[in-house]
């Protein structure tokens, strides 16, 4: 979408609340996906007291905007759209059945068995979640099962960085990073077609939650293997201020740091790229809030040298 520019589509509605402008003209504020992003959009002179409703599909004719640095639309007309909601169920470009068979590379390749059969166990007992969860509500992996995309993908870039670093525990960080977002398979859901944050997640959040997941696993053998798993869990953030209640103490918790730091930067700046054909990206409000040079910009450049 370019500033400016008209458009004319169905929209699911994410968000719907009526609000007051500072001289205390009613207007509507809302949050939209055409399955693929969300955009924010305004309808000024809002003069009815209902709101249309969270999952419904609603037909926008608006003008592409631009507030704050980031594109929103100003809503000239809205209709009840033709689509189905079910249309607009946000999902990746993946295939679950391919990515089992990751999973199960990664554990095979695992010399600690007590580990591996840990890390099995717990997968089995979430497996239903982890085909439906999704990794967030925005920014990285939010799609149906998002977080078994991401804690597979931050895996495998974990053991290879491990496996390039002397003295790091490649089993380790393997499971670590299988298992550092554990907790977010309680603290986001699928509402129709719109993901939503649980109480847990209001209320734990997926740091804490996932830690408090690993507790019913603990028993003598496991003990100490628990507790550093525990850690990598809370440590993942990497910084107090970015939600980690404590910073990584050991370098496999380092290690599953940048490998799920990576994967998740990586998840937004393809999504941002898929419907750019120019030098510069969109902006995105999880990169900075600024455009990133494009990756067919990026090839162009490595043909030609």
């Amino acid at each position: 979408m370019k500033v400016g520019e008209a458009i004319n589509a169905d929209m699911l509605i994410l968000s719907s609340s009526i609000r007051l402008t500072k001289n205390r003209t009613q207007y509507l504020d809302l949050v939209l996906s055409d399955g693929t992003d969300k955009i924010t959009a305004k309808h000024w002179g809002w003069v009815s007291d209902s709101k249309p409703d969270i999952n419904s599909v609603m037909n926008i004719t608006a003008e592409v905007s631009e507030w704050a640095g980031s594109k929103q639309l100003t809503i000239k007309d809205m209709q009840p759209g033709t689509k189905k909601a079910t249309e607009f169920i946000p999902k990746g470009d993946f295939d679950l059945e391919e990515y089992a068979a990751k999973f199960d590379m990664l554990i095979m390749g695992m010399e600690n068995k007590v580990l591996a059969d840990l890390v099995v166990k717990i997968y089995n007992d979430f497996a239903e979640d982890f085909s439906t969860v999704p990794a967030a509500s925005r920014v990285h992996h939010a799609y149906i099962a998002g977080t078994y995309q991401h804690c597979i993908d931050t895996a495998i870039l974990a053991k290879a960085i491990a496996t390039n670093i002397e003295g790091c525990n490649v089993d380790l960080c393997v499971a670590g990073a299988l298992l550092h977002d554990l907790g977010k398979l309680k603290v986001y859901e699928m509402d129709g077609s719109v993901i939503n944050y649980t109480d847990t997640g209001h209320l734990l959040e997926h740091i804490v939650k996932g830690a408090i997941m690993l507790e019913p696993y603990r028993e003598h053998k496991t003990d100490s293997i628990i507790d550093l798993l525990q850690h990598i869990i809370v440590s993942h953030h990497d910084k107090l201020e970015y939600g980690a209640p404590v910073t990584p103490k050991f370098l496999e918790a380092v290690v599953v740091h940048h490998a799920d730091n990576l994967d998740a930067k990586a998840n937004i700046i393809n999504r941002i790229n898929k419907n750019t054909s120019s030098k510069y990206t969109e902006k995105e409000w999880a990169l900075n809030n600024s455009a990133m040079l494009s990756q067919k910009y990026i090839e162009s450049v490595m043909l030609d040298a």
